[in-house]
């Protein structure tokens, strides 16, 4: 369960998409489609926003709450009456932007209880090229090797079945030559018999 985004599949038709979470203000809710900033939506409802175009079939679609918390909303002083208005805009920065912590949190890779990094069956990106021999391997680093594993097994391939190809016509031309062996022999033996 998240408590601050929601991620929905474009369909290339659906412009409405809700919105499950509260939020202090509609400018911390924030909208990305393929992780890509998007702003030409309008707010719908207090709960839903409309984009002016559909996404793309299979777009992702992520809208979250982006509550800020470097500075508090509400500013007291000596002379402020606390009101119950200022002590919830207050609690609710604090809960969001925990929230918003939380769910970053369990959507990283962490350690599993078995003491390995669990990356959930997600791609993991960015990922630099190794420099020691432990280091993780990314997919442009590692491709040239898997190519030449490749051409080297299709070039096994090949020779095996083209020493097949020679086996077979060598066995072919023993065949052959048999053949033409019975053929001389049974022609010999029919002259013989009538020359008798």
């Amino acid at each position: 369960m998240t408590y601050s985004y929601i991620t929905y599949i474009g369909d290339g038709d659906t412009r409405l998409f809700g919105i499950p979470f509260p939020y202090l203000k509609k400018e911390h809710v924030k909208v990305y489609i393929n992780n890509v900033p998007y702003t030409d939506f309008i707010w719908s409802t207090d709960s839903t926003l409309e984009f002016a175009s559909a996404p793309a079939d299979g777009a992702i679609v992520r809208i979250q709450r982006e509550t800020p918390y470097s500075a508090g909303m509400v500013k007291y002083t000596t002379s402020n009456i606390l009101n119950p208005d200022n002590l919830n805009l207050t609690t609710n920065q604090l809960l969001y932007a925990l929230q918003e912590a939380m769910d970053r949190l369990t959507t990283t890779i962490a350690i599993d209880n078995d003491n390995k990094y669990d990356a959930q069956n997600k791609v993991i990106k960015n990922v630099a090229d190794p420099i020691d021999p432990t280091d993780a391997v990314n997919k442009r680093y590692i491709q040239p090797a898997v190519d030449q594993a490749n051409a080297s097994a299709m070039a096994a391939k090949t020779s095996e079945t083209n020493a097949k190809v020679s086996e077979l016509r060598a066995s072919t031309a023993a065949n052959n030559a048999k053949n033409s062996e019975t053929n001389a022999a049974l022609s010999a033996s029919i002259a013989k018999a009538y020359s008798d």
